[in-house]
């Protein structure tokens, strides 16, 4: 039964629960919110936090504030006054009706994810990571990276980085730098000066043909393809519009299924399997790997969690 059957209007509307035993207090910015009446079955078996919270002892031994700590309105378990009433409404939806009632939009997955990773709720985060994936690409780059790096999703990492190196340096701006921290910020302008140098090289001088066994006209071939690498390939490769980016393996597939007028198929099939051999297609692929790699190896600290202590003789959740 929730508090609808209250005339208090400082209990919550939905998570008041008159059959539970334990009463908490929302505290936004130190200001006195509602009340929430929950319980301690309930969130100790999904959650660390409220399993320690409420295993604290609260005997005759325990101080008289700690042991009535929760018991009434007049005496609720204050929660950590950085939470925000909204975030915590959206955890307890989460928890209460389950992952198929409660809605699937952006803001609220990623209120989800916060307060799950406050609490030590590993099945929240898991479910939110599973939803993104289900709708497919909504997240920002940058917001992914600063999720993943904040909330120790290591699975983002590589995807929202690969999608990073190759936004134009004209958006790599004080905000995403905010958004990744500085010590990744830095590790993508290395590796997209990197890239782009390999790039450049890249379109610099047209590869030698190596001619098939069966080309009737190696000369033919060979101007054909050099006239053709100069025309157009610099131009593909560092188009200016950001949608028409295609990264170097991506350019190879691309050319090995044109027709290219006075060039056999032979020799642009064994060209293309040359220039494959020299690295080039995967170089920027491995240039990114290796800064996943060194981006992962920041992923060592734990994300920001909730915790409880007793201060002046009463329960502080912080």
């Amino acid at each position: 039964m929730s508090s609808t059957d209250s005339v208090n209007d400082n209990h919550h509307p939905t998570f008041y629960f008159l059959d539970a035993p334990v009463v908490f207090q929302i505290f936004p910015g130190g200001v006195p919110g509602v009340l929430y009446r929950l319980h301690p079955g309930v969130l100790g078996i999904r959650s660390p936090f409220f399993a320690t919270l409420f295993s604290l002892p609260r005997g005759p031994a325990a101080l008289p504030n700690v042991r009535s700590e929760g018991a009434s309105d007049d005496n609720p378990i204050q929660l950590p006054i950085t939470l925000e009433q909204q975030d915590f409404d959206n955890l307890l939806c989460y928890i209460y009706l389950g992952p198929s009632p409660h809605p699937k939009t952006y803001e609220f997955l990623i209120s989800l994810l916060k307060m799950s990773a406050f609490f030590q709720i590993n099945d929240g985060i898991a479910h939110v990571v599973q939803q993104f994936e289900v709708q497919g690409n909504v997240l920002d780059a940058g917001l992914q990276f600063e999720l993943a790096r904040l909330y120790r999703i290591d699975e983002w990492i590589e995807p929202s980085f690969e999608k990073l190196v190759k936004l134009p340096f004209t958006k790599l701006t004080a905000e995403l730098m905010s958004q990744m921290g500085n010590a990744a910020f830095s590790q993508l302008l290395k590796t997209k000066g990197e890239i782009e140098k390999v790039r450049r090289k890249f379109t610099f001088n047209a590869p030698p043909v190596c001619t098939h066994p069966e080309c009737d006209n190696p000369p033919r071939c060979m101007a054909s393809w050099t006239c053709e690498w100069y025309r157009s390939v610099p131009k593909r490769i560092h188009h200016p519009k950001e949608e028409c980016f295609i990264t170097l393996a991506g350019f190879l597939m691309q050319l090995s299924k044109e027709d290219i007028t006075d060039l056999c198929n032979g020799c642009r099939d064994r060209t293309i399997t040359w220039i494959w051999g020299t690295g080039y297609g995967t170089k920027e692929m491995d240039l990114t790997k290796q800064a996943v790699e060194a981006l992962m190896a920041l992923q060592t600290h734990e994300p920001v969690r909730g915790t409880v202590r007793i201060e002046n003789g009463r329960l502080i959740a912080y």
